[in-house]
């Protein structure tokens, strides 16, 4: 059987990724009393993800974290996300909650070195991520210029919580 080639941003229907940061800190003498603490190392993020096409309109995202201090932690991302409407995608699950540019960023791909004040606290919550539908989409207006939206309808609770409380 000829196997059928990919197009560009086509994925199968399993790809595994991950990454892994670590922090060392090394320590020395520099009090003049021979004293030193002792080094310290610790993983400070860890994430394993599995994604994939379903269809050509359909994929799906699963992504836990290892390290989580409690088993609610460990599951961070788990959605569907569905391209059936023109210029958007629809996503149904968990995953991080649209309120303003920052919260839908790695700090690593952000414009700036630290988040704003309103992007740290009460955009942000607890955990960043809720169970719900969301709608992202971007709308070219020629010239390099274009129209992006996002709504999202979630729980409020939180992540990994299915009862709404709130």
């Amino acid at each position: 059987k000829k196997k059928k080639k990919k197009k560009k941003g086509e994925r199968g229907p399993v790809n595994v990724s991950g990454y892994i940061q670590v922090h060392y800190k090394h320590r020395f003498e520099a009090s003049g009393d021979g004293t030193v603490e002792p080094g310290a190392f610790r993983v400070t993020r860890a994430r394993v993800s599995l994604s994939g096409d379903l269809k050509s309109w359909a994929s799906y995202v699963l992504e836990i974290d290892p390290r989580a201090p409690t088993i609610m932690g460990v599951m961070r991302d788990a959605y569907l996300e569905l391209r059936v409407l023109p210029y958007h995608r629809l996503y149904l699950g968990q995953r991080k909650t649209p309120f303003g540019y920052e919260n839908g960023v790695s700090s690593t791909e952000a414009y700036t070195v630290t988040r704003s004040e309103l992007g740290e606290g009460p955009a942000r919550g607890f955990t960043l991520r809720d169970i719900g539908v969301w709608v992202k989409g971007r709308i070219p207006l020629g010239r390099g210029f274009a129209f992006e939206d996002e709504l999202a309808l979630v729980n409020g609770s939180g992540m990994n919580v299915q009862i709404d409380d709130t």
